[in-house]
C-alpha cells in the first residue's frame, strides 16, 4: 500500500513542469547534499558553522531531494519492468529492490503544512492534512461594505486622498474613479475632454485570445461626481483633449497608497485597503446604480459578464452610485451568461413546442 503511494506520490513530483533553472538548482542541491538528507545536512551545516540554513535553502535542497528520489524510484521501475519481460529476472528484482529503498526515502520526508500558498493549498507534492475547520478564502471586497458604513459618502477615499504625496494625486483620483486595474494605470490612461464630458481610454490587462479587453472607454458626466470633477479639471489644466498619462511605478503607488491608509482611516484597516479595492467599490456603485452586467462588464474590462458578479455588491455601494458614468464602450463585444432559470425555461419551452404541446 505503501508503494503504491510512493508510485503515486513520484509520478505527481516528475509530472510538474519545471524550467531549466529549476533543474540546474535541483542538480546542484542533490549534489551538495552527498546521499544526506536534507535534514541531515540542515543539522551538519547548523553543528559546522554555529547557524541553520535559510528556510528558503532548506525547501529548495528538500524539493530537489524528493524529485531525485520520485525520479530514480520511477526509473527503476521502468527499468525492472523491461528486463522482466526479456526474461531477466534476477536483474529486474534487484532494481525493483532499489525502487523500494527510494520509496521509503521518499515517503520519510514529512510535508512542510506550515508553508502554505495558492489560496491556503499545501504543498503539491503531499496531502492536506484533515481539518474541521475549513480555511475560507478571503475576498478582496468583504471589507467595501464596512468602509462605507463607518466612512460614509466615499469619505474614506477622499481621507486616502488627502495622506497621499502630491505626485500621486492624480494616479489616485483616476483610479477611485474609473476602477482600473494598477497594471492598467501603469501601462498609462488617454484622458480627453468632448463636450464637456470627460473620456477616459485605459489600455487592458490580462488580455488572452478569449478574455479580457484591449482597451475600453468610459465617458463621465463631471457635474455628476467629485471626483470625475477633480480629473476633468486636471485634463482642462492642462490643455484639454489627449493627455496622456504616464504615471509612476505601481509598486511606488501601492507602497504610498498603504501608508496613506493608515493614516487616514486608522491602524485597524492596514492590509484591509488595497488599490484594488477601489475596483470593487465601482462596481457596487454601478450595481447599485441599476447598470446591466454588460455594462459592468465593460466598464470593469471583461469580456464576459459572468466576472463581474465577483466585484462588489449592490448592498455595499458608497452612495455616490453610478459615479457619472453615461457611457462605455470596449474593444470585444461582452458574452451574456444566461441565467440558469432562464435558461431552463427557454429550454422547457422549446421543448414543449417541439412535441406539439
Amino acid at each position: 500500500m505503501n508503494f503504491d503511494y510512493a508510485v503515486e506520490l513520484s509520478e505527481k513530483i516528475t509530472s510538474k513542469r519545471r524550467s531549466p533553472r529549476t533543474l540546474t538548482d535541483y542538480r546542484r542541491a542533490i549534489k551538495l547534499l552527498e546521499n544526506h538528507t536534507p535534514q541531515e545536512y540542515r543539522s551538519l551545516s547548523a553543528f559546522k558553522k554555529g547557524t541553520p540554513i535559510s528556510k528558503s535553502r532548506y525547501r529548495l535542497l528538500k524539493a530537489a531531494y524528493q524529485f531525485g528520489c520520485a525520479e530514480r524510484l520511477l526509473s527503476y521501475l521502468k527499468q525492472a519492468e523491461e528486463l522482466s519481460n526479456a526474461g531477466d529476472f534476477a536483474y529486474g528484482n534487484a532494481l525493483k529492490a532499489k525502487a523500494y529503498i527510494e520509496s521509503a526515502r521518499l515517503l520519510k520526508q514529512a510535508p512542510d503544512y506550515e508553508r502554505q500558498r495558492f489560496r491556503q493549498k499545501l504543498g503539491a507534492a503531499h496531502p492536506a492534512v484533515a481539518t474541521e475547520i475549513s480555511s475560507k478564502k478571503h475576498s478582496k471586497r468583504r471589507f467595501v461594505g464596512k468602509l462605507n458604513k463607518e466612512f460614509p459618502d466615499r469619505e474614506w477615499q477622499f481621507k486616502i486622498l488627502e495622506e497621499l504625496p502630491d505626485h500621486h494625486t492624480f494616479s489616485y483620483t483616476l483610479l477611485a474613479l474609473t476602477g482600473l486595474r494598477p497594471s492598467e494605470l501603469q501601462n498609462g490612461v488617454s484622458l480627453k475632454n468632448i463636450d464637456g464630458f470627460l473620456h477616459v481610454k485605459i489600455e487592458g490587462a490580462k488580455i488572452t485570445n478569449f478574455a479580457g479587453q484591449p482597451w475600453r472607454e468610459m465617458v463621465f458626466n463631471p457635474k455628476q461626481d467629485e471626483f470625475a470633477y477633480m480629473v476633468y479639471e486636471s485634463v482642462q489644466a492642462a490643455g484639454g483633449s489627449d493627455i496622456w498619462l504616464q504615471p509612476y511605478s505601481q509598486q511606488a503607488l501601492r507602497k504610498s497608497h498603504s501608508k496613506a491608509v493608515e493614516k487616514a482611516l486608522g491602524s485597524k484597516w492596514k492590509n484591509k485597503v488595497s488599490l484594488y479595492t477601489h475596483r470593487h467599490a465601482l462596481s457596487a456603485d454601478l450595481k447599485a446604480a441599476g447598470y446591466n452586467p454588460e455594462k459592468i462588464a465593460l466598464a470593469m474590462g471583461h469580456s464576459s459578464d459572468r466576472s463581474q458578479a465577483y466585484y462588489g455588491m449592490a448592498k455595499q455601494a458608497t452612495g455616490h452610485t453610478g459615479r457619472g458614468l453615461v457611457e462605455v464602450k470596449a474593444a470585444r463585444k461582452v458574452k451574456l451568461n444566461e441565467p440558469v432559470g432562464q435558461r431552463m425555461t427557454r429550454t422547457s419551452l422549446s421543448f414543449d413546442s417541439g412535441n406539439g404541446r
